[in-house]
């Protein structure tokens, strides 16, 4: 959640400076004839600026992610057979659990912070609607040397504690958005 919060301020900051720097340039334009000179190199500070805030991300060589400008994988059948999202149990309650992502293709399909979650009812899948709207940081976490992402997921703030029943965790990768399963878990 503070990712979140840390992602919103850095953009309302870069916004708020770019709309502070506008309203400097058309100010001048009312003192100044020779404001087009001036005017170009200030819009291009304000992009420099805005896209340097964009671009900072809490990276560094001991980070287990990154923002990234790839082009998105088109997911298929056969690099579906190489991943496994698993719960693991020791972690599972109510209110969350870790979820290991193992990816096994080279590249790897690319994994972010989103997820939704399912119940099974009568034997069929229905998708959890979450309490509010549900927000996630645009960012790819890099694979450890086992080839695998850990995710601490809190589910509380977005779908609250779970009721008794069994779910599963769903996460979309690709550019085709293809959505993958984790195993079953059963909350008592």
């Amino acid at each position: 959640m503070k990712k979140i919060l840390y992602v919103c301020i850095g953009l309302l900051l870069g916004i708020a400076l770019g709309i502070g720097i506008t309203l400097l340039i058309i100010s001048n334009q009312d003192s100044s004839n020779d404001i087009n000179t001036n005017s170009t190199i200030e819009n291009k500070s304000v992009q420099n600026i805005s896209s340097n805030l964009l671009e900072q991300s809490p990276t560094s060589s001991s980070s287990n992610y990154v923002t990234s400008e790839e082009t998105p994988i088109e997911v298929t059948s056969d690099k579906l057979e190489n991943v496994k999202l698993e719960i693991d149990d020791s972690t599972l309650s109510s209110s969350g659990a870790k979820l290991i992502i193992t990816d096994m293709n080279k590249p790897d399909l690319g994994w972010g912070e989103s997820y939704s979650i399912q119940k099974k009812e009568e034997n069929n899948w229905v998708n959890l609607q979450p309490s509010e709207d549900v927000f996630f940081s645009l960012i790819h976490y890099n694979l450890d040397s086992n080839n695998q992402v850990i995710q601490q997921l809190n589910w509380v703030d977005y779908y609250g504690e779970l009721e008794n029943g069994t779910y599963r965790i769903v996460k979309s990768v690709g550019s085709n958005n293809i959505d993958v399963y984790s195993n079953e878990f059963t909350i008592k």
